[in-house]
């Protein structure tokens, strides 16, 4: 079952609260349709809408740490391309057969992932972001952290940033 966002899951940061939020509502959206016996158009486009959103969060999140220099965010990095690899399965599934049903336990996971996640990875960074709130907003307000990145054909696009960012690590 796809939980809602609450405020006691708030990491400070009203951009990333925001997206946190949306997913959580696009998940409960398209666990709704599902259960409701949508069109196979309208849940394909919530899907492709949940795949593209969770990794443009997951972009601009990482983004973020970055720029601050958060000291965890390696291990930020490997769970958020575990679930983005997963997102990605899961729309070249949806895909490749957009008239099967979606499971009702098919949203399970990500939902139960997502809560799971924001509730113990991001909120060890909240410390920290509360910490360096100057700096979070300075960035915020420099920077283009709202750019989308999506998928093409099934598979992640690359942010030519993070992964210049990776490869020379300063």
């Amino acid at each position: 079952m796809v939980r809602e966002w609450t405020e006691g899951m708030s990491v400070g940061v009203p951009v990333l609260d925001d997206d946190h939020r949306i997913v959580l509502g696009v998940l409960t959206q398209l666990a709704d349709a599902t259960r409701d016996g949508e069109q196979a158009d309208v849940i394909g486009s919530m899907v492709i809408f949940f795949c593209d959103y969770v990794l443009t969060h997951m972009r601009r999140e990482e983004r973020l740490m970055e720029r601050l220099g958060y000291p965890d965010l390696m291990a930020h990095r490997t769970a958020h391309g575990a679930f983005a690899a997963w997102a990605g399965e899961f729309r070249r599934d949806y895909e490749q057969s957009p008239e099967t049903p979606l499971a009702a336990d098919t949203l399970a996971y990500p939902g139960g992932w997502w809560v799971d996640h924001v509730n113990t990875l991001d909120m060890a960074y909240k410390p920290f972001f509360q910490a360096h709130t100057a700096d979070v907003q300075d960035i915020l307000d420099s920077e283009d952290l709202f750019e989308i990145y999506g998928f093409n054909d099934g598979e992640p696009v690359e942010d030519p940033v993070l992964t210049a960012s990776s490869a020379h690590p300063g």
